[in-house]
């Protein structure tokens, strides 16, 4: 199970965050893990990245292959996620923010009227 939790961590960090900074890369992971650890959104990883309208880079079968295609000619970028996946999934290292969401900059939705920007990290905020 741990195996499976970080592959899909990591496939979540290296398609959400594929254009980011580290930092950008440590912050999605950082409020992926917020979620598993506050236990309100589920207790594992799996469950907290697969719940439906979660993280984009799992809302269609064209998305997930289109990330999947990118692994080949971003190896490096592949590479860190894998290890950035292992240290959050083995209790190695701790988030960097308290947030547990995050969202592009440009992106308006109601819900996040009541939400505080923790901080801005490339093209996203927390």
């Amino acid at each position: 199970m741990i195996i499976l939790e970080i592959i899909l961590l990591a496939f979540t960090i290296f398609s959400e965050a594929l254009h980011e900074s580290l930092t950008g890369k440590l912050a999605v992971a950082s409020v992926i893990t917020n979620r598993v650890e506050s236990h309100k959104f589920a207790d594992n990883y799996i469950d907290v990245i697969l719940q439906p309208k979660q993280f984009s880079c799992f809302n269609s079968f064209d998305i997930i292959y289109g990330n999947l295609a990118k692994i080949e000619k971003r190896r490096t970028d592949w590479i860190i996620s894998l290890i950035i996946a292992t240290a959050y999934v083995n209790g190695d290292a701790k988030p960097i923010l308290k947030s547990k969401h995050y969202t592009r900059k440009e992106v308006k939705r109601s819900w996040m009227s009541q939400m505080t920007v923790e901080t801005e990290i490339g093209n996203h905020k927390y």
